[in-house]
């Protein structure tokens, strides 16, 4: 049976980020793609722009550069927050250092360090499932976005996801219906997810040790108001709104959802609120 390559890339989706008419993309030689090439199969065009100064976003501490895949500008990776681990360790999170040229954005940053028990291939359940882990470290502050357009002057929703797994466990892209591609190309809106610190060095009070620690049992929530006032701070540049912003999480994202509406940190940094199947 002969499949033709429109039938194939449409039913491949995101697994197909390398192929293109002539085969292996190649990622420095792309040019950038016309508005008529960026968005369709349909005329059985490039799906995977990148490289060159394909995808690249201003925010305030330097440029980052992504890809463009269906249409979808994407980055992946974005930090928000600096590492940690060492004397960053049980403290609220601090900016990260600004940095010189372009930074690369094009895979998922660390998952909080947490327990990996059968997160790995488990035939059937991993099927089923599918549990995207990568490098776990205390280097865990980064964000991912996915957006029609880059800095195009437009003021897009903003969906800023929370992951499952209680405060425990999970990341920003733990399932594959994380994926933000599509509910940004046909919602036209900026779609963000983050990591932020989960388990003992997101939610261990120390305060009996000293003022030092007294934010200690809340860092892990921290971390998510400081990826708020990135997304505040920066996502005009990648086609959003920074005054339309909804928090979407569920189960233990969900729970979250709720604590950061309570928070008085997120005056300002949320207007819309959705919990899904929340954990008590």
């Amino acid at each position: 049976m002969k499949i033709s390559r429109r039938s194939f890339l449409s039913s491949a989706g995101a697994g197909t980020v390398s192929l293109s008419m002539g085969g292996l993309l190649s990622a420095t030689a792309c040019s950038q793609p016309s508005d008529s090439k960026t968005n369709s199969f349909e005329n059985d065009s490039q799906a995977l722009f990148i490289g060159d100064d394909i995808a690249i976003a201003q925010t305030q501490y330097g440029k980052v550069q992504g890809y463009i895949l269906n249409g979808v500008y994407t980055f992946l990776g974005v930090r928000y927050g600096a590492d940690t681990s060492g004397k960053n360790r049980f403290m609220p999170p601090q900016k990260p250092e600004a940095w010189e040229g372009i930074q690369p954005a094009v895979f998922y940053g660390n998952t909080a360090p947490q327990r990996m028990e059968n997160r790995f291939p488990n035939n059937y359940g991993t099927f089923v499932d599918h549990w995207n882990y990568y490098d776990v470290s205390e280097d865990c502050l980064f964000l991912n976005i996915w957006t029609p357009g880059v800095a195009d002057g437009k003021k897009r929703p903003v969906l800023v996801w929370m992951h499952g797994g209680g405060f425990t466990n999970g990341n920003a892209i733990e399932q594959d219906g994380y994926h933000g591609e599509n509910l940004s190309k046909y919602g036209d809106v900026v779609f963000c997810s983050l990591n932020h610190r989960l388990g003992p060095i997101g939610y261990s009070d120390l305060s009996a040790l000293g003022d030092k620690y007294k934010d200690s049992g809340n860092v892990g929530m921290l971390d998510i108001i400081a990826a708020l006032e990135w997304v505040q701070n920066n996502i005009a540049s990648f086609g959003g709104d920074p005054s339309n912003v909804t928090i979407m999480g569920q189960s233990g994202g969900g729970s979250k959802v709720c604590t950061v509406a309570a928070m008085s940190a997120a005056k300002g940094l949320i207007h819309k609120a959705v919990p899904l199947s929340v954990q008590p």
